[in-house]
């Protein structure tokens, strides 16, 4: 899994816009989003049946997406593909694809404090390094068991690989390009955040209802959160105050937000929501709302507050979306 970004303030000036990226499984797509209005403002093709958009990250500069192609379906049944995606932001279009040859299964990404921009291969346990300009794989990291999802920690040194049911977490060395430890997870783990002080580190549970703490010094669990349905993907605000989880019970085919105290861990309110959650982007707004994506194919913005959906929603013209991020982009005179 890959981390959501803001490439400028949200103070931006009035010369820039803020706009919003979500990768779209059911047409293939990344849909492009006026965040102020929910206008649909593009939605290149990126992707194939074969090969469907999954995880984003953006260069350091904020002028390219690039994107995992997956494969034919969700985990565990997915037939791999081998590319990933380069979007030009500013024009809004495929740039070109990357042909990763015998690198299969690309899922999560993120990028490293060097630029470089790292994706698992699940099919062959690796994580594997992609130079944003030439756009060729300099590097691969062993994992030992396939990796999934991918996420950076806060000054981009360290990535954290999680292993869906193989029971550790990675931490892997970007700039020396190795694997340093492993942070044992009984059931294996979902995604991952940093919280804003980097001290802890939130785990999405696997198959059960709990999302777990771990303590980024020792590199052990510390806490482990019960849930109402499984989780998806967990946030940490930017204030430090709240987590919010986007979880799912799918016996019953109900999604939920679910917030607690950042400081205490206790439940605060949990939140009903149209469909499947999936990734939770911040609002933009100081830690007063997230962006949630859910299955149906829409992005809706929740009030953490109160737990309001707000009422511009985004709709990204097919199901199943998985990951949002944000650019601010120049209004053209």
């Amino acid at each position: 899994m890959t981390v959501p970004e803001t490439i400028a303030a949200s103070s931006a000036s009035r010369t820039t816009r803020a706009v919003l990226l979500a990768t779209v499984k059911g047409n293939q797509t990344v849909a492009f989003f006026d965040e102020g209005t929910g206008e649909r403002i593009a939605a290149p093709v990126v992707g194939t049946p074969d090969a469907k958009p999954h995880e984003i990250a953006l260069s350091a500069d904020g002028s390219r997406a690039f994107v995992s192609l997956y494969g034919t379906a969700g985990y565990p049944d997915n037939v791999p593909a081998n590319k990933v995606a380069v979007v030009d932001v500013r024009a809004m279009a495929l740039e070109t694809t990357i042909d990763l040859d015998l690198y299969t299964g690309p899922h999560g990404l993120a990028r490293d404090a060097t630029g470089r921009i790292w994706a698992t291969a699940e099919n062959n346990r690796c994580l594997i390094a992609i130079d944003p300009e030439t756009l060729g794989v300099t590097r691969a990291i062993y994992t030992e068991a396939p990796a999934h999802f991918l996420f950076p920690s806060r000054d981009r040194r360290t990535l954290y690989s999680a292993h869906k049911e193989v029971p550790f977490i990675g931490v892997h060395d970007a700039p020396m390009g190795r694997m340093v430890d492993r942070i044992p997870l009984d059931l294996g783990s979902q995604a991952l955040w940093h919280a804003p002080d980097c001290a802890r580190l939130y785990v999405g549970d696997f198959n059960r209802p709990l999302f777990h703490v771990v303590d980024t010094v020792s590199r052990r669990v510390t806490h482990s959160v019960p849930l109402k349905g499984v989780p998806g993907w967990p946030y940490a605000t930017p204030d430090g105050k709240h987590i919010v989880v986007s979880t799912y019970i799918e016996a019953e085919d109900r999604g939920f937000a679910e917030i607690f105290d950042a400081a205490t861990f206790a439940p605060i309110s949990r939140v009903g929501l149209p469909a499947e959650p999936f990734h939770v982007l911040d609002g933009d707004d100081g830690g007063q709302s997230v962006l949630i994506v859910v299955g149906d194919g829409r992005l809706v913005r929740m009030a953490i507050a109160t737990g309001t959906l707000a009422n511009v929603q985004y709709d990204t013209g097919a199901p199943m979306p998985e990951q949002v991020v944000r650019v601010h982009l120049p209004i053209a005179d």
